[in-house]
């Protein structure tokens, strides 16, 4: 066979190889061969022409010979559609001409002539735009013109064509139609290297139904899926699918499709090593291609053996065989392929070691696809995907609209059954509704009565420990003060007499101070760390006014002024208190520092430079042991260290507190 001697050429010098490949590719782009290689298909169908009885019998069986597109040869199509459109010229039905027309700009894209096929396209959609019989053609017209537009460039035109076109299809529940529109949506996002959208519209394509015939006709969606998952080395995904587009291809003789799931699968074995098993698939390709001859895919074909040199050591031939295949695509004005070809030489110069030109090759490819992508952006998609979605929901409001419409027969009828409904479903919702008020008013009233039980519990645990802490401080002070009183009443010397009246004396300004500070506590809504420091100093100075030998100091820093709450603050102050008066009456100090800090956590301490104590001999005293009870009470941490340089009263606590 004269093609597979021109693909054993890289047996052969690369001179000969180059005028070999030149030969097959004028062989095939000037359509010489007429019906070679034809199906059982082709062949029935080319026989019902012959014995047609009349014109318009002929007619129709020249489309459905001519709807075989795929897998007639360039000529024999062009040959055929000429007939048809001379006898839909005689014929005068402009359906009849515009389908004539659909198969003559086949013929035309083929040949590369793809502005004149644009041409014949547009013409005949707006003829038939006033006929409203013609949808599934002018939609087939419409797909046909999208395809010539992605061989153009213009991928964004192209890719509003196929979405009115799905909408159509929707419209008019053409199954059929709506693979094909989705499908092509898929394969223009995966011409423009968009692989995740592609597959998502790939599948959209398959799920439209699982009729088997639906997906042998559209054996093609496999296929393109397949290219997907090689694309991701998702290889065994791949795979997978390729061959059943091979099964449905073959069994449908449809001889493009099968061309392009062979060239799929050797590539998919050229990328997994098997090299060996790539060669006969290309070798069919290829021989396919030349009965079918299509400049768009035999380019494609001289991109992926390209590819299958650089990956076999045959860099030469691959480097000659890109070189040609750029050549053929700027002749057929196929710029959407020159990315591919671009490509495949650059995998040559590479396998060659040739990286300079490996580079310049690279540049080459990232200018191509700038100007190719730059006017398909993301956001250009996005807003035809939205427009589609917004048409599809109109259409879905206006099918509604025509459903009520026919209904309304239907409607008067059950107009009064709808009313009894409706009435019953009031009354039941009533009845719900005052039964959903009741349990509403019931939970409310239960809420209320816990509620009110919690505050009486606070209120009950407060008065609590407020009358402990009366009867702790106030309860010893005037215990003293009773106990003074006897003992003047028993006293006859002026000194006694005197020292008592001093301790009573001293005792009720105790009793006082104490309950001026709780009523201080009792009678503030917000007690904040700065608060609290400040009533501590007017503390410690009226004490200091006895002790003239002793110096205080007071060091803050408040970052953050937390609250604290009534039983905190008290704690706090009567804790200080406790550790200033040891302070005074024990520590024989000259100097006392208090500091008090406040950020992420408060930090209240009291030190002097006295004589310190034993921790030891300390652990008895009802001092120190108040001191500890309020402090778990207040819930902080307390820390006593004592040497002989001084004692240190540390309080700390970590929390999360309000900041005024």
């Amino acid at each position: 066979m004269r093609l597979l001697t021109i693909l054993a050429f890289h047996f052969y010098p690369i001179e000969y190889m180059l005028r070999s490949y030149i030969a097959l590719c004028c062989y095939l782009l000037c359509f010489t061969i007429q019906g070679y290689g034809q199906t059982g298909i082709i062949d029935r169908l080319k026989k019902n022409i012959e014995t047609a009885p009349n014109q318009s019998k002929k007619l129709q069986a020249l489309f459905s010979f001519c709807e075989q597109r795929n897998s007639l040869s360039t000529d024999t199509l062009c040959k055929y559609a000429s007939v048809a459109k001379k006898i839909s010229l005689g014929r005068k039905q402009i359906s009849e001409i515009a389908t004539a027309d659909y198969y003559v700009a086949n013929c035309l894209v083929k040949q590369g002539a793809l502005n004149t096929a644009l041409q014949i396209c547009e013409s005949n959609i707006v003829k038939l735009g006033d006929q409203g019989n013609n949808a599934a053609l002018v939609m087939k017209l419409a797909v046909l013109k999208a395809q010539i537009l992605v061989k153009s460039n213009r991928y964004k035109e192209g890719l509003a064509e196929v979405y009115k076109v799905l909408q159509d299809s929707e419209q008019t529940n053409d199954t059929l139609m709506q693979m094909i529109a989705k499908n092509g949506i898929g394969w223009i996002n995966m011409e423009m290297g968009q692989t995740s959208e592609a597959l998502k519209w790939f599948f959209r394509a398959l799920n439209i139904t699982p009729t088997g015939s639906f997906h042998e006709r559209n054996s093609n969606i496999y296929s393109n899926i397949a290219a997907i998952y090689k694309q991701v080395h998702k290889y065994d995904s791949a795979e997978h699918y390729i061959k059943k587009s091979l099964a449905f291809s073959r069994k449908s003789e449809n001889l493009f499709y099968l061309a392009n799931s062979l060239s799929i699968l050797a590539d998919i074995y050229i990328e997994t090593n098997r090299t060996a098993q790539a060669e006969p698939l290309l070798t069919e390709a290829l021989a396919i291609r030349e009965k079918i001859g299509d400049p768009y895919y035999i380019v494609s074909d001289i991109s992926l053996l390209a590819i299958y040199y650089a990956n076999t050591s045959q860099s030469r031939k691959g480097i000659a065989l890109s070189l040609q295949g750029i050549q053929l695509a700027e002749e057929f004005n196929l710029g959407s392929k020159l990315p591919y070809l671009y490509h495949a030489l650059g995998e040559n110069y590479k396998a060659a070691g040739n990286y300079n030109q490996y580079s310049r090759t690279l540049e080459k490819i990232q200018v191509l696809k700038d100007s190719v992508y730059s006017a398909n952006s993301a956001a250009s998609r996005a807003e035809m995907d939205a427009l589609y979605n917004l048409k599809k929901k109109e259409n879905v409001i206006i099918q509604q609209q025509l459903d009520i419409s026919r209904k309304n027969s239907l409607f008067s009828n059950a107009i009064i059954l709808l009313l009894f409904m409706s009435v019953l479903g009031w009354l039941l919702f009533q009845a719900y509704k005052k039964d959903q008020e009741i349990k509403l008013f019931k939970i409310r009233a239960e809420e209320k009565l816990l509620a009110a039980h919690a505050v009486v519990t606070a209120q009950e645990n407060e008065r609590k420990r407020i009358a402990r802490d009366l009867h702790d401080n106030i309860g010893a002070y005037a215990t003293v003060l009773t106990a003074s009183a006897e003992k003047l009443s028993n006293q006859d010397g002026m000194s006694s007499i005197q020292q008592i009246v001093e301790t009573v004396s001293d005792n009720a300004k105790k009793i006082i101070s104490s309950l001026q500070e709780t009523i201080w506590i009792l009678s503030n809504d917000v007690i904040t760390v700065t608060d609290f420091i400040d009533r501590f100093k007017l503390y410690a100075k009226k004490m200091l006014q006895h002790f003239p030998d002793i110096q205080i100091k007071f060091r803050e820093e408040i970052h953050t002024d937390a609250e604290l709450s009534p039983s905190e603050a008290l704690h706090l102050v009567r804790i200080m208190q406790e550790a200033l008066q040891n302070t005074l009456k024990h520590a024989a100090a000259k100097n006392i520092e208090v500091a008090v800090e406040s950020k992420e956590t408060i930090l209240i301490s009291i030190r002097d430079d006295g004589k310190g104590f034993s921790n030891d001999n300390s652990t008895g005293c009802n001092g120190l042991l108040n001191m500890k009870h309020r402090v778990n009470e207040a819930g902080y941490e307390l820390k006593i260290l004592s040497t002989e340089a001084g004692t240190e009263v540390r309080l700390q606590k970590n929390r999360a507190y309000a900041v005024l």
